[in-house]
């Protein structure tokens, strides 16, 4: 699968952007070529000696994970109709659809931030002790 796919889309990583996300990611969108209202990307890994002076990191499906407080993240309204599209219900009962589980979670961080739910500062500082803990089986 490509890793484009596995990451949010250069649109919802500029929303969350714009919201003040910072948490630095393992991907960005380079800016490739822009011209008017047309801008092209490319996934780079945020580990490339590039020097972006603005960049636009990108997540994946576990980093939306840490973003997202557990408690959020354990009761989210994201569901996957037999479709294969992923939709998201509002409080207010207004229902959002997305090609992938990754835009419908980030749609729901971005709703968590507009609705005041949680603060930037939240997201921007995640507090990993309070995620659930996975341990290896040892042989």
């Amino acid at each position: 699968m490509k890793m484009q796919i596995q990451v949010t889309g250069p649109g919802t990583s500029l929303m969350l952007k714009k919201l003040g996300v910072k948490y630095r990611s393992a991907y960005l969108w380079k800016v490739l070529y822009r011209k008017a209202s047309t801008v092209d990307y490319d996934l780079v890994p945020s580990s490339v000696n590039h020097i972006f002076s603005d960049p636009l990191h990108c997540y994946t499906l576990s980093e939306l994970g840490i973003l997202i407080p557990w408690g959020f993240f354990q009761s989210v309204p994201i569901q996957k109709a037999k479709n294969g599209i992923w939709f998201f219900q509002e409080v207010s009962g207004k229902v959002k659809s997305f090609a992938s589980e990754i835009e419908a979670r980030a749609y729901f961080l971005i709703y968590l931030i507009t609705s005041h739910q949680i603060t930037i500062k939240e997201v921007n500082s995640p507090v990993i002790y309070n995620q659930p803990v996975t341990k290896e089986i040892q042989d």
